[in-house]
């Protein structure tokens, strides 16, 4: 009987869930590791097929994706807004996996650094770029928790925050010169382009210059990166999909009876999707990455745009 009620009482510990929800995807990581090499750590057969070369509990993940969705929560004979906290990341093998998820009252800067704290302490490391959204909680924890590392505003959203500033009429020519900003082929010709943006955008819309002046670059970032990295590493959207799919597996819910009842089943969507995208393809060669020099693109053909106010412009 004491041991039930240990059980029951570890069941309804959100310390205890996350920490079996991390154990679990390392053990799977453990088995498919095995199966690869059809052997078992230090196993030394005839059939081994290669050495794990180091292989630990966490690797490096030089890409991490962030998000958070909601779901509703009863707390205290009340039904509350919760915030989904999910982290998504590229190891250095260039695999895909849900390296954390999490259910708090809700989305602010104090519960993205104890998330991004709990990540680091299972041994998070080697964090080159961070792709999230601009929530103001969320940039300030990124920034805290990973110092040095460049931090990518997802285009998406970035754009519908300037087209949500225009008019109708305007939108669509307004799309398509961010959309020429962001397929710059390399950070110099894609700042050039947002600095003749800017211009032409300051007298008709003085307020949506200010914001691509002041976060426009932020939405660059990833040119920073390999050519064939970008189109994956520019938005959040691979993992807003996925959130989706939780919105969608978890609607007949409607309202989850407590937060840890919603961790325990997110927090096995998670170990699903995690399975789905570990036995997949490749998702990224990151050879390229390291490989990777400071060069720039020369003889890159000039853009013709048509300003704001109808004259043409080159960049």
């Amino acid at each position: 009987m004491t041991q039930i009620k240990s059980t029951n009482k570890n069941l309804n510990d959100s310390d205890f869930l996350k920490q079996v929800v991390g154990t679990y995807l390392q053990e799977y990581l453990d088995q498919e590791m095995s199966h690869h090499l059809n052997a078992l750590p230090y196993e030394r057969t005839g059939s081994r097929c290669g050495h794990r070369n180091g292989y630990k509990p966490r690797q490096l993940y030089p890409y991490v994706f962030v998000d958070a969705r909601y779901n509703r929560v009863r707390r205290d004979h009340k039904v509350e807004s919760h915030a989904v906290l999910i982290a998504k990341g590229v190891n250095k093998e260039g695999e895909r996996d849900i390296i954390g998820v999490d259910v708090c009252n809700k989305e602010n800067e104090t519960n993205w650094s104890m998330f991004f704290n709990g990540l680091k302490n299972i041994g998070l490391k080697g964090v080159r770029l961070v792709i999230s959204d601009a929530h103001p909680g969320l940039v300030k924890a990124i920034e805290e928790n990973f110092p040095g590392c460049q931090w990518q505003r997802c285009q998406v959203h970035f754009k519908k925050n300037m087209l949500d500033k225009v008019r109708n009429k305007d939108k669509v020519w307004v799309k398509k010169r961010l959309d020429d900003i962001f397929l710059a082929l390399d950070k110099e010709t894609g700042f050039k382009r947002l600095q003749v943006f800017i211009n032409d955008l300051s007298e008709k819309y003085p307020d949506t210059a200010d914001l691509l002046e002041t976060a426009g670059e932020d939405a660059l970032t990833c040119l920073n990166f390999p050519d064939e990295h970008r189109q994956r590493i520019r938005t959040t959207n691979s993992l807003e999909r996925f959130n989706q799919e939780i919105k969608r597996r978890t609607s007949v819910l409607r309202i989850f009876p407590n937060r840890n009842s919603a961790l325990r089943l997110i927090g096995a969507l998670c170990m699903e999707q995690a399975e789905e995208w570990i036995t997949g393809r490749q998702y990224l060669d990151m050879s390229l990455l390291e490989r990777r020099k400071e060069t720039k693109t020369i003889n890159q053909p000039a853009q013709q745009y048509t300003g704001a106010g109808g004259e043409t412009v080159i960049a």
